[in-house]
């Protein structure tokens, strides 16, 4: 999905520590919002070993996922909506009568995280839940009305936290970035615990 949808789909609900050899920190310093807490009073081997974990890429992946969830909440606040939930909402907008199951792996989030927000999303009128016509002991997931209209409010809440996410970078660094991550998604996606089945077909 292209334009300001595309982080908000890209939930990851876990950073790990990356593996492998440490990154030469000559070549890649810690970035300047990170350097301030590295004290000169520090045994230079201390220092050394932080600015390796500043630098490895889980780190820093799971550094801006953190910032990009509180810009994303800031700009949805009126709708008290998190990124998780605009997920769901977005794919069930063009899903019709999908199971949770499918729907988890629509959206690359486990079963338990997917149940927990239909619930919330259901209490709140913006879903519905019935039995599937094909296999009665299914479950299928609608949007509702009210569902719909709140998701026809955030468009520009989403452009505006797309906008926000990517200040720092110009259109082709954006791009270029897009295309890294599609990379190391596609080529590491065997390695995800948790199953991702993108519907775009």
């Amino acid at each position: 999905m292209a334009g300001p949808l595309t982080p908000s789909l890209i939930q990851p609900e876990a950073a790990g520590a990356a593996t492998g050899p440490a990154p030469d920190t000559a070549k890649n310093p810690p970035s300047r919002a990170m350097a301030p807490q590295l004290s000169t009073s520090m045994p230079a081997q201390h220092v050394e070993r932080l600015s390796q974990l500043y630098s490895r890429p889980g780190f820093l992946l799971r550094r801006a996922h953190q910032i990009y969830v509180a810009i994303f909440e800031a700009n949805f606040e009126k709708l008290s909506l998190s990124p998780a939930q605009y997920s769901v909402m977005i794919a069930l907008h063009d899903l019709h009568g999908v199971n949770q199951g499918d729907l988890a792996k629509a959206i690359g989030m486990n079963k338990v995280t997917v149940s927990q927000i239909v619930q919330a999303l259901e209490a709140r009128g913006w879903i519905t839940r019935k039995k599937a016509e094909i296999d009665r002991r299914q479950r299928t997931l609608t949007l509702t009305a009210a569902g719909r209209r709140a998701l026809n409010q955030t468009a520009k809440m989403a452009e505006a936290t797309y906008a926000e996410q990517m200040a720092p970078l110009t259109e082709p660094e954006r791009q270029h970035l897009f295309a890294l991550l599609h990379r190391i998604v596609d080529e590491l996606e065997p390695r995800a615990r948790t199953p991702f089945e993108p519907l775009t077909d």
